[in-house]
């Protein structure tokens, strides 16, 4: 998989390294990058299968879904 560029993001200046979350293309499909979700219990709410994992981003990433 190869990155061609982001769509959006960070939404911040990240300067702590930690919390750059972004959308980003790829030659696979779109990627986001956030805080992963670790509550199985939220996991199951989100309907997330073992193989899939959630993150969390921030609204600003997708002011348009507000």
């Amino acid at each position: 998989m190869e990155i061609k560029r982001t769509l959006r993001g960070p939404v911040n200046d990240c300067a702590n390294g930690k919390t750059c979350p972004k959308i980003v293309e790829t030659s696979a499909g779109l990627a986001v990058v956030g805080v992963p979700v670790t509550d199985p219990a939220l996991l199951a709410l989100l309907g997330a299968s073992p193989e899939e994992s959630a993150v969390v981003v921030p609204p600003a990433l997708l002011p348009e879904l507000r």
